[in-house]
């Protein structure tokens, strides 16, 4: 197994790059919603979300657990905001 380390960069953005091609080649959805779910998370700030998804990383046995992904990574459409 490759060892990642934080300082490299050219594995966190050829990972980026990767990712980003995927969803673009996703098909886009077109037809009218019919309905919406509204899921917010009291909390889940991003230091927060990042800390669960090392840990979850880790408990699946990721090297360092950066490279975890938590289910709410894999949804289509995510959105955050910042209200004060």
């Amino acid at each position: 197994m490759h060892m990642f380390y934080f300082t490299d960069a050219d594995h966190w953005f050829t990972s980026a790059q990767d990712q980003l091609s995927n969803k673009l080649k996703l098909n886009r959805i077109e037809a009218q919603a019919k309905n919406l779910i509204k899921y917010i998370g009291d909390g889940m700030s991003v230091s927060t979300v990042t800390a669960s998804r090392i840990l979850k990383g880790q408990r699946d046995g990721v090297q360092f657990g950066e490279e975890g992904q938590l289910y709410m990574d894999t949804l289509p459409y995510v959105g955050t905001s910042k209200v004060s």
